[in-house]
């Protein structure tokens, strides 16, 4: 499967939404083992009443990847805004309800936007120029390390990618870009409102033809 195909991406977010939600449930319902074995029917298989069910997290996933949201937060908003005594059931979590208690929980998507591009691109250049001053490296060269730098540089796969493009780093940029895409079709509304330009246009239209985002 190509790693930029919708199946591709698609799975990944499926997968993503089912660690998420396995860890909120946990935390709110207090029950540490939960998902340890699975999680009945909502992974798929005959319900009660012998009816076979797909799993649920990849319907979850499309209704996430339509409305370019955050599913880490999304989920998390399902458990903060609904009924805080009980877990909500997956399959209620791909309606207006479920996209109405994210909006409420998250009236500052694009100011996490904006200050993840600023932070990230901040740690970046900061550790670039430590480099050129500490060591004496050229410009080009630090900024190829610090972009590479996973351990000190404290900046997202998109924001790497993105700094890779407009510094002409194709080889990084091409390994950065599953990680990149994914996170950027996650959340495109709010990245396409706050980082503008600086989201190569390859990207948005890998995007558009991978799941249709930005139509």
């Amino acid at each position: 499967m190509n790693d930029d195909s919708r199946e591709a991406i698609l799975a990944r977010t499926a997968a993503l939404v089912r660690e998420a939600y396995i860890t909120h449930y946990r935390m709110v319902c207090q029950r540490p083992d939960y998902g340890k074995y699975g999680c009945g029917t909502w992974d798929g298989g005959e319900d009660a009443y012998g009816v076979r069910r797909p799993p649920v997290w990849e319907k979850i996933a499309e209704f996430i990847l339509e409305h370019g949201v955050d599913p880490m937060q999304f989920v998390r908003s399902q458990f903060v805004c609904g009924n805080t005594r009980a877990a909500p059931r997956p399959n209620t979590l791909y309606s207006p309800e479920a996209l109405a208690r994210y909006k409420k929980y998250t009236p500052d998507a694009e100011v996490r936007a904006r200050r993840k591009l600023e932070t990230g691109a901040r740690s970046v250049v900061g550790q670039a120029e430590m480099i050129v001053e500490t060591l004496g490296w050229d410009r080009r060269a630090a900024m190829l390390n610090a972009l590479q730098d996973t351990l000190t540089v404290q900046a997202s796969p998109l924001v790497r990618f993105c700094l890779a493009a407009r510094e002409g780093f194709e080889d990084l940029k091409q390994a950065l870009r599953r990680d990149a895409l994914m996170e950027y079709v996650c959340e495109t509304d709010a990245l396409d409102r706050t980082w503008g330009e600086l989201i190569p246009a390859e990207l948005r239209e890998l995007a558009r033809t991978s799941y249709g985002r930005n139509q």
